[in-house]
C-alpha cells in the first residue's frame, strides 16, 4: 500500500497566529461576578497562548473576535490567518 504525500503543514511549520482555535461556552445557570453568562476562549495553535473573554449576551461574540484580531494586528503586526 502506498501513502500519498501530506498536503497540510505539520505543527512545526506553523507560525504565530496561523491557526487560532476558539470555543464559546454558556449560558451558565448563574452569572459571574460581572454578570457574564458566556465566555469565549481563543488559543493560538503554534504557541498555545490562550485568551479568555467573558460576555453578558452571546451576541457579543462577533465584536470580541473583531477586537481580538485588531489587538493582534496592533501588538504583533499580524492578522490571524484562520479560525
Amino acid at each position: 500500500m502506498t501513502q500519498s504525500p501530506r498536503t497540510t503543514s505539520s505543527k512545526e511549520d506553523r507560525k504565530k497566529l496561523d491557526l487560532v482555535h476558539s470555543d464559546l461556552s454558556g449560558p451558565f445557570p448563574f452569572p459571574s461576578y460581572g454578570n457574564s453568562l458566556y465566555y469565549i476562549t481563543l488559543i493560538d495553535d503554534a504557541t498555545r497562548v490562550a485568551w479568555v473573554q467573558f460576555m453578558k449576551p452571546k451576541s457579543e461574540t462577533t465584536h470580541v473576535v473583531k477586537d481580538f484580531v485588531a489587538e493582534m494586528e496592533l501588538q504583533i503586526h499580524k492578522t490571524p490567518a484562520a479560525f
